[in-house]
């Protein structure tokens, strides 16, 4: 998992997995909440009413997001994917020569000393030969599986001009060889792309002797979450955009409670910043450094609720005090970078 404001994450390509829950119609939606959600609505405002300190900010959003996870499992229907197919071109003759291969270097191993050496060497010259035999086989295996391509730019080609190195599967990175499996290279990637942040616990809440900020109107949330696009990716435990939206609708005094918490206490719950990382590689750039690869996180879909609804307010703040410089043109709306150049 990745937190934006931690150094946390995991790589695409390794053995974690997320479930995306196919809720591509409103109806498909409306079912999960109206069947399996409605029930723990009450428990889930009296937990966000009682919630007072982080820790309990922090269960609140995460039981939020069980229960709405626990919804779509009861709704539909999810199969196991299958992890690994078996080789086709890997024969049982060839797992007989294998499991003989392995026989024979236990029987060296065991040798009298006098006679190890001539195991050792007739242990190589047949690995040798299964090594030709099993490169034969894929070889013959792949020749068979290009002629019977009806489609010249079908997976056969596909398979073929793919990237020959994911990032799930660096051996080795620049100057660095790790070991411990693929666990432990996706935390070798992790330490060079996100170096060891500050403690912001120990950091103080500066706290100010302006108003409180007007609490959040079920309008104001509900504006957000019906701009959210529905085609984008969704968090890691697959809740998408239009099971939020359909929820809203139905019980919109939920989300604007616990947003409003949120508010009031000045706190953002940390089960909110978690999210996936999936690297794509830069054209052009080496394969081997982490370096070469452009990321992307996959954030929870209640957080970046939350996120729209905390960014307008500081930018409507600073936009109405004019506390945001002149020459500041990006990631200001009606600004861009084409008036910065013709701006003198």
């Amino acid at each position: 998992m990745h937190d934006p404001y931690s150094r946390a994450g995991k790589i695409q390509g390794f053995s974690h997995s997320w479930t995306v829950f196919p809720s591509k119609t409103n109806k498909a939606a409306i079912a999960i909440v109206n069947k399996n959600f409605k029930s723990t609505i009450i428990a889930r405002k009296k937990e966000i009413r009682n919630s007072q300190t982080q820790d309990d900010i922090n269960k609140t959003a995460n039981h939020l997001q069980i229960k709405i996870t626990d919804a779509c499992y009861s709704t539909y229907k999810t199969k196991k994917q299958e992890v690994a197919r078996p080789l086709s071109w890997y024969t049982s003759k060839l797992e007989i020569e294998k499991n003989r291969l392995k026989a024979l270097r236990r029987r060296s191993q065991r040798a009298p000393q006098d006679q190890r050496s001539r195991r050792f060497l007739t242990l190589k010259k047949d690995k040798a030969m299964y090594i030709r035999h099993v490169k034969r086989a894929n070889n013959s295996s792949w020749k068979t599986f290009c002629t019977n391509a009806s489609n010249p730019y079908g997976k056969q080609f596909k398979a073929s001009f793919r990237n020959t190195m994911p990032p799930a599967y660096l051996i080795a990175l620049k100057n660095y060889n790790p070991t411990g499996g693929q666990r432990k290279i996706a935390d070798n990637i992790r330490e060079q792309m996100f170096p060891n942040p500050l403690d912001y616990a120990d950091l103080p809440t500066l706290r100010t002797n302006a108003p409180e900020d007007a609490p959040f109107t079920k309008e104001e949330i509900a504006i957000v979450i019906k701009n959210l696009h529905k085609e984008k990716s969704p968090e890691p435990d697959g809740t998408d955009s239009i099971i939020i939206q359909q929820i809203n609708k139905r019980f919109p005094i939920l989300f604007m409670e616990a947003f409003n918490k949120c508010l009031h206490l000045g706190m953002f719950p940390d089960p909110l910043k978690l999210g996936n990382i999936v690297l794509f590689e830069k054209e052009g750039k080496p394969e081997e450094e982490a370096s070469s690869y452009r990321l992307i996180s996959l954030l929870s879909t209640i957080g970046k609720v939350l996120e729209k609804l905390l960014t307008q307010r500081v930018s409507y703040h600073l936009e109405r005090l004019n506390k945001i410089s002149d020459n500041q043109y990006g990631f200001r709306e009606g600004r861009s970078t084409e008036l910065a150049i013709h701006t003198e």
